[in-house]
Order: structure tokens, then C-alpha cells, then sequence
């Protein structure tokens, strides 16, 4: 018989059971049913990420749910998973809230060649706070056999690097790496099944240095505090037995070299794809994602670096439509002829907006004056959009995508909420960039060529960048787009090997510039996170 001080909760769709003590919160349940919920603050009540459809018996509503949910939301069962108690048996409804960032049931997308019949494949893995990205490469020609991608399950632990650290140091770390590396696992075995191939026998990874300390199940708390001292910066090559990702029998896992605790080995890996020491006159390395991670390199081959927080929202999460760039998000917003359009990824059905998309709602907001540059939701009469901007839930929200929209899966809007979200990334890494240009005596219109890195730089539109004051106008027509530099860099010393002592001098030349304790780094992020006027 099931112990009288147990409750059991089920999960739907997904139908997964948990039996949990009496007392355990609904996100501790999803962990122990293995079902991925989406808890951008950490569990700490503070973002509404982990908002869930809930019945059954559950504690009461605390001081942090009645402050983020509405009286209306709370009657309709919505609940914090981080915050509600199973009392007794209960239902969650996962994901059923407006919260498509993460699914519970979340399927690999995977690109896959045809049939392989070359030699044994190597693999290039970019391991992103939000997103993993895994390819299998030709060794002898370094071409891209078959790609997947797939949520991070580190996403249940927090959004951000700061909350995972934070639950690491508080024991969680040994189950931080237990989920990424069964992900990483089972994203190699499907794309080694997928194509007929053996598994790898090298995996190159790139990340940012908590994301590859969690990878290998190495301690990260000592980034947590001042020093922010990481376990290790400098390339790792273990076996995979010794990473803890036994699946993948004896292949070797080599990590690519960090540059500092919060300049990872993504952005030397992109440095590699992109050839930077290369390029000619003076260029800026941008990794846009939950760390905005920038890297100059000036005329005469210095290379100067730093990273700002810039938190989930570029990557579809903390919004509450939000989520990443995958079939059904919207991806393009435009005004045309007095109305708003937008496109979504791969034309499916809309059922929430991804970073992209959300800075080109912004600047067309800005254009219409919908948004002040305050960032207040407002409703002018001026503008066609004014019937589109509604109170609900307690909050000033604008309809994206409404019900009667042709081909919409789900509604999909804008809240004040999540332009403050918008607003507090931008500004992070917009004063990053100003306070770097400072650093090394140069003003904005110096830089010859800026590289955007990221899942971001398939999709982001240059022009709405600037318009939301993300980037200097004088960039306007000196952005290009290098996509997932991260993968790509890896893949490349997954083939050459040889290129590992190159990585390594690149992580070791950069002069980093500590945001931290920059004296006027809190002040330029605050002047930043307001927009530019519409003129």
C-alpha cells in the first residue's frame, strides 16, 4: 500500500506519475517524474516561468504566488510549480499556461544525411544554457552529417548560469549532471541510429564554463562568489567514461578552453569559425544569448573581452508566450498598410514568439508609439494597433495572435512583463558593448565589421537591433550573421585535432574586462534599458 504520507501527481499531457511525500512542491514532483518544467528564477517564486494548470490538493497560495499571479489566474487553478505543495493527490497540467519554452515531452530535431557508410564519425557539441546542439561530423572532410537540437533539462534547475551555480552549491549538482549528460547521450545515439553510424569516437564540446563543468561533473560553485574562481578553464580531454556518458563507449570528450568563469569556450570556438585574428581592421564578436558574451579584437589584433547577464528572454524564455526558435514561433513581426503581420518558423501554426521576433514587435511598437521609451505598453489613438492593447490578468498586454487569427494554434501576446524582460537584456548587453568600446578607446563608428553569434543571428533583424537600442546606429549596415559559431568551432577541432593549441593561445591572449565590479557599469545599464525616441 502507498504510504499515508505520500501524494501522487500526474502530469498531462505526458501522463507521467509521480509519487512524492506529502509537503514536496509541483516542481519537485516534475523532477521525480522526469517531466521538464520551465523554472527560469530558480524556484525562488519570482518569474511566473513555471506557471502551471493545476487541481487537486494543493497548499495554499503564499506571499510570492499571490504576488505573481492574479486573484483571476489563482481562481482559473493556475499555479508557481515552485511554489504549490502537494498536500494530497493532484493534476498538473504542464505547459498548458502559455509557457511553450519547454514541453514535457519535448522531441529532438534532428537534420539527418543519408545513410552512412564513410569512417567512424566525430562530433561537435554546443552545450547552451537554453539549448543543446549536437552534430556528427565527416572526419575526413568535415562536412555535417546530421544535426540535433534539444531543451537543456538544466532549464528545471533555473534559467540562468547564476541558478544553476547557486543549486549546484546547494547539492544539486551531481542531478545537474545527471540530466545533461543522459541528454547529451541520447541526442548522440539518435543521431548515430539516425544515420546508420557507430557512435562518436571524439566529442568536442563548447559552452560556456559552468555549462562544461556541469557537462564533466565538476564542481561550479566557486563562480559563485567573489573571486568567481572556476574548477578549471583550460582544455579537458577525458574519456567518456570519466565524464560520466558511458553510452558513448570510448570516445574521448575533449572540452574546448574557457577564457575566463563567464567568457566561455563558446566564444573561443566562435572566434575559430569565424577566423577573427583574420579579419581585417577592427571587429566585434557578439554571442548573443542568456550570457551576452562580446569579444573586439582592435587594427592591431588585441583582443579584448567581457560578458554581461543578459538573462533568458532572447531565447523565448521568461516571456510568457515565449519560446525558442522552433517550427510554430513567430520569428518575424512587421507593420504594413496600418497593420501588424508577422511570419512564424518553418509557416507552422503560431504558438508563441522567440527572441527575434520579440525585437521586431518591439521597434514596430516603437514606431507606432504603442511603447513609450519608458518601455510603458500604452494605446494611442494614433495608431491602428490601439484596439490590440488590452488589460488581463492584472497586467497591460498586447495580442499578438488572437484566437481568430487563421492558423493559429494558440493566442500569443506581449505583456508589460516581458518588455521589462526585453528591456533589462538589452540593456545588459548594450552597456557590455559601450563600456568594451570605452575600454579600448574607440567609438562606436570605429568598428569595421560586427559578428552576431547564436541561434539569434539566423534570425535577428539587423535594423530592429538598432531601432530598440541593442546596438549603436552606427552598426546599422555592419552586422553579419555567423549562426551557431559555437557548433561550428567545435566541429572544426573535431576534425583538427591540431587546432586545440590554437584555441588555447586564443583563450589565453584575451584581456578580460571585469563588468562586476566595473564602477560605472550600473549606471550604463540602467541608461540602456530605455529605448531610443521614435524621431
Amino acid at each position: 500500500m502507498r504510504p499515508d504520507d505520500t501524494a501522487i501527481v500526474r502530469f498531462t499531457p505526458s501522463e507521467a506519475v509521480a509519487i512524492v511525500p506529502k509537503g514536496s512542491t509541483l516542481h519537485e514532483a516534475a523532477l521525480e517524474a522526469g517531466v521538464r518544467l520551465d523554472v527560469p528564477c530558480g524556484g525562488l517564486g519570482r518569474c511566473r516561468g513555471c506557471r502551471v494548470v493545476t487541481r487537486g490538493e494543493l497548499s495554499p497560495p503564499d506571499a510570492e504566488e499571490r504576488a505573481e499571479l492574479s486573484t483571476d489566474e489563482l481562481e482559473r487553478g493556475l499555479r508557481l510549480a515552485c511554489r504549490a505543495r502537494a498536500e494530497g493527490d493532484a493534476v498538473v497540467e504542464a505547459g498548458a499556461a502559455h509557457a511553450p519554452a519547454v514541453s514535457a515531452d519535448a522531441p529532438y530535431e534532428v537534420e539527418p544525411a543519408a545513410v552512412w557508410e564513410g569512417p567512424t564519425p566525430v562530433a561537435a557539441l554546443d552545450v547552451g544554457t537554453t539549448t543543446l546542439v549536437a552534430a556528427l561530423v565527416d572526419p575526413d572532410t568535415g562536412d555535417e552529417l546530421a544535426v540535433a537540437t534539444s531543451v537543456n533539462p538544466q532549464v528545471s534547475y533555473g534559467a540562468d548560469v547564476m541558478s544553476r551555480i547557486s543549486r549546484a552549491g546547494s547539492g544539486d549538482a551531481a542531478a545537474l549532471h545527471e540530466a545533461l549528460a543522459r541528454e547529451v547521450e541520447a541526442l548522440l545515439a539518435t543521431l548515430a541510429s539516425g544515420i546508420g553510424a557507430p557512435p562518436p569516437e571524439r566529442v568536442v564540446a563548447a559552452g560556456n564554463t559552468t555549462m562544461l563543468h556541469l557537462l564533466l561533473g565538476r564542481d561550479p560553485s566557486g563562480m559563485g562568489t567573489v573571486p568567481y574562481t572556476p574548477a578549471f578553464t583550460g582544455i579537458e580531454r577525458v574519456s567518456a567514461a570519466e565524464a560520466g556518458l558511458p553510452a558513448l563507449g570510448d570516445a574521448e570528450i575533449v572540452t574546448l578552453p574557457s577564457i575566463s568563469a563567464f567568457v566561455g569556450a563558446d566564444v573561443v570556438a566562435g572566434l575559430l569559425a569565424t577566423h577573427v585574428t583574420e579579419r581585417p581592421g577592427t571587429v566585434v564578436f557578439v554571442d548573443l544569448g542568456t550570457n551576452g558574451e562580446i569579444v573586439l579584437k582592435g587594427s592591431d589584433g588585441a583582443l579584448l573581452a567581457t560578458s554581461a547577464a543578459a538573462g533568458p528572454a532572447l531565447e523565448g524564455a521568461t516571456i510568457e508566450c515565449g519560446m525558442r526558435a522552433e517550427p510554430g514561433a513567430v520569428e518575424r513581426v512587421w507593420m504594413w498598410e496600418g497593420g501588424l503581420h508577422h511570419a512564424t518558423v518553418g509557416d507552422a501554426p503560431a504558438r508563441g514568439i522567440c527572441g527575434s521576433g520579440l525585437i521586431d514587435l518591439t521597434a514596430a511598437l516603437l514606431d507606432e508609439g504603442v511603447l513609450d521609451p519608458t518601455g510603458r505598453l500604452q494605446a494611442p489613438p494614433s495608431s491602428s494597433l490601439a484596439p490590440r492593447v488590452r488589460e488581463g490578468d492584472g497586467t497591460r498586454r498586447l495580442d499578438i495572435v488572437t484566437a481568430t487569427t487563421p492558423s493559429a494554434e494558440r493566442e500569443v501576446y506581449l505583456t508589460q512583463q516581458d518588455v521589462r524582460q526585453v528591456q533589462l537584456a538589452k540593456g545588459a548587453v548594450r552597456a557590455a558593448l559601450d563600456l568594451v568600446l570605452e575600454e579600448a578607446g574607440l567609438d562606436a563608428g570605429d568598428v569595421d565589421e560586427v559578428l552576431v553569434a547564436g541561434g539569434f543571428g539566423h534570425h535577428l533583424d539587423a535594423d530592429a537591433a538598432v531601432r530598440i537600442g541593442l546596438f549603436p546606429e552606427a552598426w546599422r549596415d555592419r552586422v553579419l550573421f555567423v549562426g551557431n559559431s559555437s557548433k561550428s568551432g567545435a566541429a572544426r577541432v573535431a576534425t583538427e585535432p591540431g587546432l586545440l593549441d590554437e584555441a588555447d593561445a586564443l583563450a589565453t591572449s584575451v584581456r578580460v574586462v571585469d563588468l562586476a565590479g566595473h564602477e560605472y557599469f550600473q549606471a550604463r545599464f540602467v541608461g540602456a534599458m530605455s529605448f531610443p525616441a521614435n524621431v
